[in-house]
């Protein structure tokens, strides 16, 4: 009886709901998990809560940056991009953010899973845009399981003159 309460104790707390049903002498216990997606980058990123991340660039010669993003999910997701900030160019400039196909860091690639991708167009302190989207990405595993991710690779076209920009992603389940 202690097993089970602590067993029911450690489900509530991580959001898995679950059911029993006492059946002639025998118990089922079925659970489902809550579902969840997450957003780490192989570079330094700021979290910023709820799925968010921001990652800070800078330009190699000719105007971009590439940086790779690993996306966790138990569930269909959407992954949106937006400019918070820029230096060095001007304002009403905008930033072309294009989610790649990469299988550098041994996750999962977007070639393997049901995935959609398009380039955004942003502007500087506007509305985020949706730059993939997705089935679910995990097969298992947890966040130490090295194909439990999407490995995105992400360029980034900067304005002439700019120096630095700060992006921000942001995963959502859908």
């Amino acid at each position: 009886m202690k097993k089970l309460l602590v067993g029911v104790l450690f489900c509530s707390l991580f959001g898995i709901g679950l059911s029993a049903q006492v059946s002639r002498g025998a118990l089922t216990i079925v659970g489902s998990f809550a579902p969840a997606v997450s957003l780490t980058s192989t570079s330094y990123a700021q979290s910023l809560g709820s799925g968010a991340i921001r990652v800070n660039v800078q330009p190699s010669a000719d105007g971009t940056a590439t940086l790779t993003l690993l996306v966790r999910g138990n569930t269909a997701y959407a992954l949106t991009a937006s400019v918070a900030s820029i230096t060095g160019a001007d304002p009403n400039s905008t930033v072309i953010v294009t989610p790649l196909n990469t299988n550098s860091t041994g996750a999962r690639t977007i070639a393997q899973i049901t995935a959609n991708t398009s380039a955004a167009n942003l502007a500087i302190a506007g509305a985020p845009a949706v730059i993939l989207n997705g089935s679910r990405v995990s097969r298992g595993g947890n966040d130490l399981t090295p194909d439990n991710a999407l490995a995105i690779q992400v360029r980034v076209d900067l304005p002439v003159g700019a120096t630095s920009a700060a992006l921000t992603f942001r995963t959502s389940a859908q």
